[in-house]
């Protein structure tokens, strides 16, 4: 109830029916619009949130063009806190994190399909000049209300999150997104080594997320901390091996896909324009030099 009244209060217009999900900067409600009675998103930034943060994602919102496999801004507001708020589409699924362990990991052809919806939101992101740098499944949002429905039919999912979307050629001058996803080029810049912020980590990231969305595991080991998952995801190579069981019955298409882009050269690394071209995810249909 203390939820209710609050957001209700601060939030012109809405009110909080539940909390959706905390994060590291934000926490989410399912709101009910009280002009139209639909339901939506409302996110409200944490008071001690860094303001480039915001300011990057307020950025994507109004520069990303309009996709349908990318998320939306419908209002945004400044709370009588100070604290800024963004009301945002509700999706019935909830977050890919979610529903990939509800069903057990996907099948081949539910990655697949979930592998070239995300490449068709990265696509429309790195054409227009800018990187996502935090694609985890987390920030994937299930438009339907199963991932996989009962004819086995895969859902609609949505790419959100703008907190880390930055211009292609940006410097990074640290670790950058969320360290289970980030690429070996950007694990180890530093203000002394930058780097620049390229769409090949987009297409690792994605990688990585296949992968745990296949095995429910993750490719690189990380219970020794962040020094440990960097060597691992800079020296060693994506752990298929550990998780046999996992992976026995995944086709070897999935499997050459995710290792292309799982590769540790940038410029050796699968783009993700080549999986909406190519059919059972491994013909090289387009460069793998081409960058978009």
């Amino acid at each position: 109830m203390r939820n209710t009244m609050s957001l209700s209060t601060t939030v012109p217009g809405f009110t909080s029916l539940a909390l959706l999900g905390t994060g590291g900067c934000a926490k989410t409600y399912r709101s009910l619009c009280q002009a139209d009675g639909r339901m939506v998103a409302v996110k409200i930034f944490n008071s001690c949130t860094n303001p480039r943060v915001i300011e990057r994602e307020r950025m994507a919102f109004a520069k990303l063009p309009r996709d349908k496999h990318l998320i939306f801004l419908l209002e945004c507001h400044t709370l009588d806190t100070g604290e800024q708020a963004f009301v945002l589409p509700l999706y019935r699924g909830g977050d890919l994190f979610s529903q990939v362990v509800n069903v057990g990991g996907l099948g081949t052809s539910s990655a697949f399909d979930v592998a070239r919806q995300l490449a068709s939101a990265l696509s429309v992101i790195h054409h227009a000049g800018f990187v996502h740098l935090d694609v985890k499944l987390e920030n994937v949002f299930v438009r339907d209300a199963r991932i996989v429905d009962f004819h086995g039919r895969t859902g609609h999912v949505v790419l959100g999150d703008y907190g880390y979307v930055t211009h292609v050629g940006s410097t990074l001058r640290g670790p950058t997104g969320t360290s289970l996803y980030c690429s070996p080029e950007h694990m180890a810049p530093s203000p002394s080594r930058p780097c620049a912020a390229h769409p090949a980590a987009d297409a690792w990231s994605l990688g990585v997320l296949l992968f745990a969305a296949a095995s429910l595991y993750f490719p690189f080991e990380d219970g020794g901390g962040f020094r440990a998952l960097r060597d691992a995801v800079v020296h060693s190579s994506p752990a298929f091996d550990q998780f046999p069981k996992q992976w026995k019955d995944a086709s070897p298409a999935l499997v050459q896909t995710v290792r292309e882009l799982l590769r540790k050269d940038p410029g050796e690394r699968r783009t993700v324009r080549s999986l909406l071209v190519a059919r059972g995810g491994i013909e090289p249909l387009v460069d793998l030099n081409t960058r978009v």
